[in-house]
């Protein structure tokens, strides 16, 4: 089992978990400027999302660092924009977001789903294909 604590608990759960999860780094990826990532399977993944009264979400906060004179040797920027994934599956998931404000709540389940994607920056550019599941929205506004 794989989870992501929320970093500000507004109800039960976890921001993110799986039942399993999966992934296949190519060997070539060694000897290529890009990090390739193959078949990466994510089985019963749950994502959950939640804004209260205030607009404080359940989100983690990226805060920007200030430069230090002895630069890291680990830049996290430059391996994110390195990864490529060609193929990643997502089985039988689950969705959940409120924002409690505009009393709001969408809930999705038994999504299927086939996405591949490069990540530029912190922003991911892809392709998303879903097959199956249930949306259930509900507007109290």
């Amino acid at each position: 089992n794989v989870a992501i604590a929320r970093r500000h608990a507004l109800s039960e759960g976890a921001l993110f978990s799986a039942k399993t999860l999966q992934a296949r780094v190519l060997l070539r990826s060694l000897i290529s400027r890009h990090i390739l990532i193959d078949d990466i399977l994510v089985d019963t993944p749950t994502v959950w999302i939640e804004f209260d009264e205030q607009g404080q979400s359940n989100l983690p906060v990226f805060e920007s660092k200030e430069e230090s004179e002895t630069p890291s040797r680990f830049d996290a920027k430059q391996i994110v924009e390195r990864l490529k994934f060609p193929d990643i599956r997502l089985v039988n998931g689950s969705a959940h977001f409120a924002h409690r404000a505009q009393q709001l709540t969408v809930d999705g389940s038994r999504i299927n789903a086939t996405l591949s994607a490069q990540l530029l920056g912190m922003m991911i550019h892809g392709n998303l294909a879903l097959d199956g599941g249930e949306i259930e929205y509900q507007d109290r506004g």
